[in-house]
């Protein structure tokens, strides 16, 4: 996570997106029902969103949302799962605010709950296997 980070200042995020494979979506699609992030059904998905729940709890790791969602797109994509990594930002009576959530065919992997305030602007998708 700490080089995810480090990336994420540094690189570009279209090339980040690139080296990941991840494809922008026709469609940013909407904010996802309200879930908590225990709520994965699949033990992959869990065992993905526990890691990078547990890696960001670290008080040595500082992430962003935007940092969880790119490690569980790698996670993902290393076990053959697709990834779906959502760009949303906060209503205008909110004040200038924006979120990554990250799903893996409709199992949220991170930046849960996502509140329906949040307007998703570009959805990146990336099918299953290794980028």
């Amino acid at each position: 996570m700490p080089a995810a980070g480090v990336a994420v200042r540094l690189v570009p995020l279209r090339h980040l997106l690139t080296l990941l494979a991840l494809q922008k979506a026709a469609d940013p699609g909407s904010s996802p029902r309200p879930r908590t992030p225990g709520a994965p059904s699949d033990g992959l998905s869990c065992d993905i969103a526990e890691a990078i729940a547990r890696a960001a709890a670290h008080p040595i790791v500082a992430s962003t949302c935007l940092v969880r969602a790119l490690v569980g797109t790698v996670l993902l994509r290393r076990h053959g799962r697709a990834a779906q990594l959502t760009l949303a930002v906060a209503t205008p009576s909110e004040g200038l605010a924006a979120h990554a959530w990250l799903e893996s065919d409709g199992e949220p992997i991170s930046g849960f709950p996502v509140l329906p305030t949040w307007q998703p602007l570009v959805r990146f998708v990336a099918g299953a296997g290794p980028p």
